[in-house]
């Protein structure tokens, strides 16, 4: 009996320590001897067996009077990559994309960021509905804060963002060691957080 206390608290602390969820251990324990707990995709992502990747589970929250809905992608920041957490919201009737690095440390430069000597000249949008391509009119890029970046997006860019998986990539025209990008992975049906967060644009 101590033995398989001792091996249960074990395996339920590596089981955290990787991630899954804690059911996870419920439905390995009890599961008989003689048979194995084979789980289905919907129960590989559901208990996070594989961590999913990109971000999703986007969160509604307030924050300054508005709705946003956030997500952060602990993998996504790189070397060269900065970007941490994805926030969508509308502004004044404009759908909004914030970009934030995991601190100001990670942020930009004031040379990347100033209109006079960045190499950042806009950003894409691909969405199942296909990829849209914005100018430096619709970006705000932020020096020295962990805010790196604000995309102005077209209602129907931030509906189809809603409605499936898709990707946020700022452009720069050099090699200048600025990477700003990453996947949205959205559950079948869209992501209704972000959906909800852009409503009053759309």
């Amino acid at each position: 009996m101590e033995n398989t206390q001792y091996i249960s608290a074990y395996l339920a602390g590596y089981l955290r320590d990787m991630g899954a969820k804690p059911e996870l251990f419920e439905l390995l324990s009890g599961t008989s001897p003689g048979d194995m707990f084979i789980p289905n995709s919907a129960q590989i992502a559901a208990l996070n067996i594989v961590p999913q990747l990109g971000f999703h589970d986007f969160r509604l929250m307030p924050k300054d009077g508005l709705i946003v809905a956030t997500a952060v992608d602990e993998r996504n920041p790189g070397a060269l990559e900065r970007l941490y957490e994805i926030e969508t919201f509308c502004w004044k009737k404009r759908p909004i994309i914030n970009l934030y690095a995991t601190s100001e440390r990670q942020g930009l430069s004031p040379e990347m960021a100033s209109r006079s000597t960045t190499h950042i000249d806009g950003f894409r949008i691909d969405t199942p509905s296909g990829s849209y391509e914005y100018g430096s009119d619709r970006i705000k890029l932020y020096p020295n804060q962990r805010l790196l970046a604000s995309l102005i997006i077209d209602p129907n860019v931030a509906r189809a963002l809603g409605s499936g998986s898709g990707m946020v990539v700022v452009n720069s025209y050099t090699a200048s060691g600025v990477l700003i990008g990453g996947r949205i992975e959205a559950p079948s049906g869209g992501d209704q957080a972000i959906l909800a967060s852009f409503r009053e644009c759309l």
